[in-house]
């Protein structure tokens, strides 16, 4: 039986600007948190907005902590760790914003990092808190929307994503040594297009790029490829606003494409498993596919009726 006691203030402060067109907020966060298993822990967020006709600035600090998993504190074997007395992992975080809106077109560019330590980590005595993680990356997004002729509104989008994470973690002489976070990509690309043909019909596509991910280190495959997919969705909405048709396709090319796999993610075509010479199986010695297969195309079609 475990219990939790938590807290949580926040505070805004508008600083005094004498110009109509700009506003400055100050915030500061604290959150306490008092459980049974892991005593006290006290995290901050602390915040920057400022706006002007055309942009706005966003500064961010914060503190954050996770709390270990029932596997890794009550998994009943060393392979998973199983250790009641683990500690919660803290992490802290810097966020910078900052958008500029013209009369189409907006833009916006995130950067963050965040800085771990306490991470859980298994030894060959069980779990133990050890080791620093870091990562960076940031977002840089696009928007342009504008009236057509030929439609009545038109609206592109694009979302380019960036990522770079390192954890600490044992080797085999038992040495803390840094290793890229797997299962993530390098970068990711968002993107897609809104059309409103009248006030009847809307037509929306939506398009995803993965980069190569880099794996666990258990996964046998190194690397899961990356994808490109696109989503379509078109809709009839009449004036009468009482029903409204649509057909959504994803997967629209019917891309083969995979995720990584969950946990050991140690069964693959690498070591699938064979036959001996006495005719019996021999199986992969893993329940975790080393990559999961993801839907191909699928055709929806919806009808929704108000009454």
């Amino acid at each position: 039986d475990t219990s939790q006691k938590s807290f949580f203030a926040l505070f805004e402060y508008h600083i005094p600007n004498s110009s109509p067109n700009t506003n400055h907020k100050i915030h500061f966060g604290v959150r306490g948190d008092n459980h049974s298993e892991y005593e006290s822990e006290t995290s901050i967020r602390a915040g920057y907005v400022g706006t002007w006709p055309k942009t706005a600035l966003k500064l961010f600090y914060g503190e954050a902590f996770q709390e270990p998993s029932a596997r890794l504190l009550y998994g009943g074997w060393q392979g998973s760790g199983s250790d009641p007395n683990l500690n919660p992992r803290n992490a802290e975080t810097y966020d910078f914003n900052i958008n500029y809106q013209l009369e189409k077109i907006l833009l916006s560019l995130n950067l963050f990092r965040m800085n771990s330590d306490n991470l859980f980590n298994t030894t060959d005595d069980g779990a133990v808190n050890a080791g620093l993680g870091k990562s960076y990356g940031g977002d840089l997004r696009f928007r342009f929307q504008s009236e057509l002729s030929s439609m009545k509104s038109l609206t592109l989008w694009l979302n380019y994503s960036w990522l770079s994470a390192e954890e600490q973690s044992f080797n085999q002489n038992q040495q803390l040594v840094w290793k890229d976070s797997g299962d993530l990509a390098d970068y990711t690309v968002h993107f897609g297009a809104y059309l409103t043909f009248s006030d009847q019909w809307q037509l929306n596509m939506r398009g995803r790029h993965y980069g190569d991910r880099k794996t666990i280190e258990s996964n046998p495959l190194n690397e899961v490829e990356s994808f490109t997919t696109f989503d379509l969705n078109l809709s009839y909405q009449p004036q009468a606003d009482d029903y409204r048709i649509s057909m959504e396709v994803t997967n629209l090319l019917d891309e083969d494409y995979f995720h990584p796999g969950v946990r050991s993610a140690s069964a693959s075509s690498t070591n699938s498993g064979m036959v001996n010479a006495n005719g019996v199986w021999i199986g992969s010695e893993s329940f975790y596919n080393a990559q999961i297969p993801q839907p191909g195309r699928e055709i929806r079609m919806s009808f929704y009726w108000r009454f």
